[in-house]
């Protein structure tokens, strides 16, 4: 099995790829992603793999580097508090959700009322949420509502970068609860992936794109590490 993520979108490479799998007859262990070209695309949602920490850290990856600005890493970490609530709380309901449920998660605030009311009272998921959900609530006319112009002032820019991968071409390779692709599951059974990133075109959401993947990638290996030498898969993944 391997990954192969390739920097251009070459269909000369890909279509090679696929008659060598066909020769040797795994083209149903043969899997691409490319965000250019839905039609000849699997879909992929790396939103459902990991736990909420994997998840919101392969999301930070959607924000340009901290480093050397505190202000920025002070943002950054907030979202990263706010997303990992947020998705461990989507989790302990045992809802499935896409980058579009995700970006209107973080801009409504009637969805994030649905997900208070979906997480079972008895979690240590909804206590997380309560808390995380006080600083933003206010009093009115109608009672207690969470404010969601406060949580835009801080997960507004993350909020927009999210539904960049909603929309377009890229949310129709994205928006799926049932992916095609699933990492963990092609690195454990020796299957292919082959990643074409539009570079060229979309320089800053295929890099952003890239990071993800790999941060997926990462997350499998780790459940590899787990395993004893004989459950890992043989010959090795190659990436």
């Amino acid at each position: 099995g391997w990954l192969f993520i390739d920097a251009k979108l070459d269909k000369d490479v890909r279509d090679q790829l696929a008659y060598m799998t066909r020769v040797f007859g795994r083209e149903d262990e043969f899997y691409v992603l490319n965000v250019d070209d839905p039609e000849n695309s699997n879909s992929y949602n790396p939103l459902l793999s990991g736990d909420p920490d994997e998840i919101a850290s392969r999301l930070l990856n959607l924000l340009p580097s901290s480093e050397n600005s505190p202000g920025s890493d002070h943002y950054k970490q907030s979202a990263s508090y706010a997303l990992t609530v947020l998705i461990g709380a989507m989790q302990a309901a045992n809802k499935r959700y896409t980058f579009m449920d995700l970006a209107i998660m973080l801009q409504s605030a009637a969805a994030i009322g649905k997900v208070e009311t979906l997480v079972p009272l008895d979690s240590s998921a909804f206590m997380v949420l309560q808390v995380f959900l006080d600083q933003f609530k206010k009093k009115d006319k109608n009672g207690v509502q969470v404010d969601v112009n406060k949580i835009k002032d801080i997960l507004g820019g993350m909020s927009g970068r999210i539904a960049q991968f909603a929309q377009g071409k890229f949310g129709r390779v994205f928006n799926t609860c049932e992916p095609e692709i699933d990492i963990a599951d092609i690195v454990m059974n020796n299957k292919m992936l082959y990643v074409m990133l539009p570079t060229m075109a979309k320089d800053n959401a295929a890099l952003n794109l890239g990071k993800m993947v790999l941060s997926d990638f990462r997350t499998a290996v780790a459940k590899l590490q787990g395993l004893t030498k004989s459950e890992r898969p043989n010959p090795p993944f190659i990436s």
